[in-house]
């Protein structure tokens, strides 16, 4: 019986990792903000665009930009805490 677990187990991460790497593959960058720094995770980012992102993030709250392509257009989602205001 544990045996069988360990089997699924492994079939069940097997069939995870291309989903992620799916996901990850409409992914252009990811950035942290933290405490107004701003910080790269992953991804490739021209210089400027980050610089200027730094900028804006200097005031932003704590949070994660993730910026990916749908549908062949760029596109920003921002994770964490957002004022509308």
């Amino acid at each position: 019986m544990p045996r069988i677990l360990l089997y699924l187990a492994l079939l069940a991460l097997l069939c995870a990792l291309p989903v992620l790497g799916a996901i990850r593959a409409n992914q252009l960058f990811v950035l942290r903000v933290k405490r107004g720094r701003l910080t790269f995770l992953r991804g490739r980012i021209p210089q400027q665009l980050f610089d200027q992102i730094a900028d804006l993030a200097r005031n932003a709250p704590d949070c994660r930009l993730i910026a990916t392509r749908d549908d062949g257009r760029p596109r920003l989602i921002c994770r964490g805490p957002l004022d509308p205001g």
